[in-house]
């Protein structure tokens, strides 16, 4: 996955692979999905989300990302001065609007 979508947005894909997991399967539709996916070697998709980004944020971390999103990270420490609780954290940049909020934006 090249894009970090919001996860909302997935939540159909992720309704289709389990649709399909239990075809290939041949169960039934009320039938758990989890041990299908276990049995079957399938990464589901909420699951492939959350390696994809905490792989593009592993790479941001030790500065391997591109150099254009690179000045968009940074920890809480940079920005204060001072020891907080929340200091080891990355900071997250402030958008004017909840959508962008989602989103890593970066010049092209």
């Amino acid at each position: 996955m090249g894009i970090y979508p919001c996860k909302t947005y997935l939540n159909k894909l992720y309704i289709l692979q389990k649709k399909a997991v239990r075809c290939i399967a041949n169960v039934g539709m009320l039938e758990h999905t989890l041990p299908l996916f276990q049995k079957l070697h399938i990464l589901p998709l909420e699951y492939m989300y959350d390696l994809c980004v905490g792989q593009f944020m592993y790479r941001q971390v030790t500065c391997v990302a591109p150099v254009s999103i690179l000045p968009q990270i940074t920890f809480n420490q940079n920005i204060h001065h001072y020891e907080t609780q929340v200091s080891a954290n990355v900071h997250v940049q402030y958008r004017r609007t909840h959508h962008h909020m989602k989103y890593v934006m970066w010049d092209h």
